[in-house]
């Protein structure tokens, strides 16, 4: 038997005085075994994550909205006048979207492959 459980992470900053919630899907499969059911999460999607540099202006909502914390900003600054998005944990995406949803220059693109 195949289910499918919502996660909703529900996160408020003071700070910047905002509610943040995160919703997460999983995959599992579980099984009976005895009185036991057993639960097991499926493999981790491979994510890669594309950064175009001439669309992105610099404004890092990818990186403030990143659950993971996978975006960060490259130590140099660019021809543009700011630092670059870059790639820091490419490991720890999730490929969750929100990075490419929620970018007003259309600069990101994430490839899930299963």
């Amino acid at each position: 038997m195949t289910i499918k459980l919502l996660i909703a992470h529900i996160i408020f900053s003071e700070e910047k005085n905002l509610l943040e919630i995160f919703l997460n899907y999983w995959w599992v499969r579980s099984k009976m075994e005895g009185e036991n059911l057993l639960v097991e999460k499926e493999k981790k999607k491979q994510v890669k994550i594309h950064i175009n540099p001439k669309w992105c202006k610099g404004c890092y909502i990818c990186v403030e909205i990143c659950p993971q914390k996978v975006l960060g900003k490259a130590n140099e600054i660019s021809e543009k006048g700011f630092q670059q998005v870059v790639v820091v944990y490419p490991e720890k995406c999730t490929g969750c979207l929100q990075c490419e949803m929620l970018c007003p220059d259309l600069a990101i693109n994430v490839e899930i492959k299963k």
